[in-house]
């Protein structure tokens, strides 16, 4: 090596040692912060990293500015939008429900990642207009963010992140990320408090239903010095200021607010069905998700909606993704109880490979049985979903002289209820097998049983099915599961068999009057039970 290159690259390490003292004195001062200035769209925004710790404690809601501390509502804690705040709201309400479920996120998923959140900006003077840092004309004199360059090209540099009582007291809001400030939140109550209290939607504390942090330590086989650590981790955050220099007031607030929406239009929500397609967590989803592309007939095009949970009457669909899924809980639920929810508020975490192949077989032999059903074979045969699916009073189509069959099996609820029953009925010890269970039900579908669900001579009628307004009636699943298992397999006591005839008899009552299978009206309690088989 020659005796430039050694010159040079001592000359190089010294100005590395002189770097990072630099940094350790300047960069990493709890006042200031290393960030690198970003223009887009003529935006100036500032990029760097803090703790989940810092970011929890030093960043508030939108809610909590002065501009709207004077328009809470009492009782929700929300914005009250009215003539005087309707062009300031920033944010859609806080989900509160969502703070336990990401702090969960955070201890139970090894990979957990959080992506930047986009932070406003501001100092005391802003909210005053008689400020001297506003001109004659009301506007800034300077930015709201202090930015101190550090290269020529001010590409990096040191940004004031200090809480002083001064004209230059900051305040920082979360533009966009709410919900990950939230569960941040949550995390450092739970590692303070070794509790997290439930909420609901808006807010309210649940009565009795808190998670501890022991709870959590079980079930995610986590210690509390992991838990501890995981204030110290870090995350992105993006600074743009509140108001930047030469604006007015109003002009800062409709740029920021124009920010917001931009942010939220390009993120478009996913449905249930996408979830699920990217849960990796829920062993019902994974096993939907596995069981949809492999088994031979959902594989097929057409014969899953992958996206939406529901299924139009003019759709060629068979089921949904969303319907797989719930049918997998219905029929596996029993089995793999951690698969679920299995304590409130608690979020799931992701099964054992071995685990996850026996439901995906369990559920692929499912499926299979449920398209040895006489009519629903016609389907996989060729026959229109459309005509199987759509009630009787109801044409195919326009050109065809057809009217639908009204089946219960082409319904997303009547396929969750096969599941669920057959399911139910299994995990209470019964002899009869998965196949008993599928002749019993093969022979009901010869006869006629699950079709024409919205005529009066169906058992389904006035339960799952609502004669009045014409439509579904997802609300009866719950009866409608306990009828089926009561034609399967019998076996009910006196008195939950007076219970159940007593609910299927209000459920086909309308309008005061109950109707029985002729369409007559009786009274309720000459309304019999279908017989078992």
């Amino acid at each position: 090596m020659s005796i430039t290159n050694i010159v040079l690259k001592e000359r190089d390490k010294e100005e590395i040692d002189t770097l990072r003292t630099l940094m350790k004195r300047h960069a990493f001062h709890s006042d200031s912060m290393l960030v690198q200035k970003m223009i887009m769209g003529g935006t100036e925004s500032f990029i760097g990293a803090v703790d989940l710790e810092w970011f929890g404690n030093k960043v508030n809601f939108a809610r909590e500015l002065p501009l709207f501390r004077r328009k809470l509502d009492p009782e929700t804690n929300e914005i009250i939008k009215d003539k005087d705040t309707i062009d300031e709201v920033l944010q859609r309400p806080l989900d509160f429900t969502r703070e336990s479920s990401l702090a969960q996120y955070l201890i139970g998923k090894p990979g957990h990642k959080f992506p930047a959140v986009l932070v406003v900006i501001s100092e005391k003077w802003v909210d005053d207009p008689s400020s001297d840092n506003w001109d004659e004309e009301g506007r800034a004199k300077i930015s709201s963010a202090t930015f101190t360059p550090l290269d020529e090209n001010d590409h990096y540099g040191l940004l004031d992140v200090s809480k002083k009582d001064t004209d230059k007291d900051i305040s920082l809001y979360a533009l966009d990320g709410q919900h990950r400030l939230l569960g941040v939140k949550g995390l450092l109550l739970l590692i303070k408090e070794g509790k997290l209290q439930l909420r609901d939607k808006k807010g309210a504390y649940l009565v009795n239903s808190v998670l501890e942090r022991e709870t959590l330590e079980e079930i995610y086989q986590v210690t509390e010095e992991e838990i501890k650590a995981l204030a110290s981790e870090k995350m992105g955050i993006e600074f743009i200021s509140a108001v930047v220099k030469g604006e007015t007031r109003e002009q800062s607030k409709r740029r920021v607010r124009s920010i917001f929406v931009h942010v939220n239009k390009m993120a478009a929500s996913l449905t249930q069905g996408q979830l699920n397609q990217l849960d990796e967590d829920n062993g019902f989803a994974l096993v939907a998700k596995y069981v949809s592309v492999h088994h031979e007939y959902l594989a097929k095009p057409k014969v899953v909606n992958m996206d939406n949970n529901t299924i139009s009457g003019r759709s060629v669909n068979f089921t949904t993704l969303q319907t797989i899924k719930d049918m997998a809980e219905g029929y596996l639920g029993h089995k793999f109880p951690f698969w679920g929810e299995s304590i409130k508020g608690v979020v799931p975490i992701r099964p054992s490979d071995d685990e996850l192949e026996v439901g995906k077989s369990e559920v692929n032999n499912l499926i299979d049985s449920l398209l040895t059903l006489p009519n629903v074979e016609r389907a996989v045969q060729g026959t229109s979903s459309v005509q199987l699916r759509k009630f009787t009073y109801e044409e195919v189509s326009k050109s065809s002289e057809l009217y639908g069959e009204g089946h219960l099996f082409f319904r997303p609820v009547g396929q969750q209820i096969f599941a669920a029953t057959i399911g139910g009925i299994m995990s209470k010890g019964s002899t009869q097998s998965l196949d008993d269970l599928i002749h019993k039900i093969q022979k009901l579908d010869e006869g006629g049983f699950f079709s024409a669900i919205d005529k009066p001579h169906s058992v389904w009628y006035g339960v799952i099915y609502e004669p009045i307004k014409k439509k579904m009636l997802v609300s009866g699943k719950k009866l409608a599961i306990r009828l089926l298992a009561y034609v399967l397999d019998g076996g009910l006591v006196d008195k939950s068999r007076k219970e159940l005839q007593s609910d299927f008899a209000a459920a086909r009552t309308i309008d005061g009057e109950t109707i029985d299978y002729d369409g007559q009206l009786v009274l309720p309690s000459r309304l019999k039970l279908p017989n078992p088989q």
